[in-house]
């Protein structure tokens, strides 16, 4: 009886302890990446560095997931183009032809995200203060490294 008892306890600290370090890895990772515990750090850079007040994050929130929903939209749609290119690699013989147009339908997929992402900043911007737009200016290049370089080894961030 005294050993189950021994064995109950020790289970309940090793469950403690690892609950804990749990908690600290977490919590402590959080607050080493200079990030609040939930959102995205580009989120986070420009609601601190332009200092949006309370409407405004409401409007960027806004701006954020209309450009989110547009971004599923399509990358579901490269998905499927990139997933028809490549079964043309079953085909014996080589379709040219199905493979440029392909080509084509990917690259005007990808020029609609670009064109989109351009749009949300533009629209970014037009929602700030006259005082606050020149904090943005100088901004956009450090966001779009961000954007386009996301923890990619060997490239600028």
């Amino acid at each position: 009886m005294k050993t189950i008892n021994f064995y109950k306890i020790v289970i309940v600290t090793l469950l403690l302890i690892n609950t804990g370090t749990l908690a600290y890895l977490f919590i402590g990772r959080n607050e080493r990446s200079g990030m609040p515990p939930h959102g995205n750090p580009v989120d986070h850079l420009i609601i601190e560095r332009l200092q949006l007040t309370t409407a405004q994050q409401q409007q960027f929130n806004m701006l954020k997931h209309e450009h989110h929903e547009r971004m599923l939209e399509w990358q579901e749609q490269s998905s499927r183009l990139h997933g028809g290119l490549f079964t043309l690699l079953k085909n014996q013989e080589k379709d040219t032809i199905a493979i440029d147009s392909f080509m084509q339908l990917i690259a005007a997929n990808d020029r609609k995200k670009e064109m989109a992402t351009y749009e949300h900043f533009e629209q970014l911007r037009d929602i700030l203060t006259p005082a606050q737009q020149p904090s943005f200016d100088g901004l956009v290049e450090e966001i779009s490294q961000k954007i386009m370089n996301p923890g990619r080894p060997g490239r600028p961030e």
